[in-house]
């Protein structure tokens, strides 16, 4: 066996593995690198977290089709040019949609890997980290594929990317009254209120999702539990009416076995006379 090279490449091979591998891989490939005389790198893979089911997940989507988040990541990209840039709603609506279906795929495909019957909770765990890394543009270290843990969800400074003011826009300082300068100013507003806007709808839209799946479960649970109380009733009215033939079937029992002693009784008399 080979001794690890770097972290990034160690990682992608831990990180690739089945997650109740990752243990026995990550351990395996430390002592490879120790043995190699590279402690420190040892030390750094032996460092490494397990994921989480959900992180796990995530990093399955690199590993099985990387060309989702590749969209992701240029989507998102797209977006924030789009935004930052000044477009309106409809302007944007294209690139909006685009980055909406990259993050659906790319979502669709972590909550597949667990068997796409989940919870809402580990639904909108995967949805949150994947939005986030395609607002942050890039895999966090050690590399791609090697989250550990979920991604915070973005805020209004991570998507979508509030533009800095250079100098081509720069705000005007107090007391100018340039009307050019006013302009700049209020553009560089308006940019920045379209990029918290999108932000909020994004997160709204996210939200409203989730409520509609916790309805839709509601009802399910509703209509399972009526389904279980009407099969209750059933079984109680049918316990009823089995108490009530038991208790037929044991008088019935008892008058048999009276007969049975009274017809013994006579045999007997009959079989003593002379």
């Amino acid at each position: 066996m080979s001794a690890p090279a770097d972290l990034e490449s160690t990682a992608a091979e831990v990180y690739a593995a089945p997650r109740d591998q990752f243990i026995a891989t990550r351990n395996r490939l430390a002592k490879a690198a120790k043995t190699a005389g590279n402690a420190a790198l040892a030390g750094r893979i032996a460092a490494l977290g397990k994921p989480s089911q959900t992180a796990w997940a995530v990093d399955r989507v690199w590993w099985d089709a990387p060309d989702l988040i590749r969209e992701l990541f240029a989507a998102a990209a797209e977006l924030r040019e789009v935004l930052a840039g000044g477009a309106g709603p409809q302007t944007a609506e294209p690139s909006r949609t685009r980055h909406r279906k990259a993050t659906l795929a790319a979502t669709t495909h972590a909550t597949d890997v667990l068997g796409g019957d989940v919870s809402i909770a580990t639904r909108r765990h995967i949805a949150t980290t994947v939005e986030a890394l395609g607002a942050l543009g890039r895999w966090p270290e050690p590399g791609p594929g090697c989250l550990n843990e979920d991604l915070d969800p973005p805020g209004f400074d991570s998507f979508g990317a509030i533009p800095e003011l250079g100098a081509a826009t720069a705000v005007p300082e107090a007391g100018a009254n340039d009307s050019a300068s006013a302009i700049v100013l209020a553009e560089t507003t308006v940019r920045i209120a379209t990029v918290r806007l999108e932000t909020c709808r994004q997160q709204h839209d996210a939200l409203v999702a989730a409520q509609r799946e916790a309805d839709a479960r509601v009802e399910e649970a509703e209509a399972a539990l009526a389904r279980a109380g009407s099969h209750r009733d059933a079984c109680v009215v049918a316990a009823a009416a089995t108490a009530r033939d038991l208790d037929q079937r044991r008088a019935e029992l008892e008058e048999a076995a009276l007969a049975h002693a009274e017809a013994s009784a006579a045999l007997a008399e009959a079989k003593a006379r002379p």
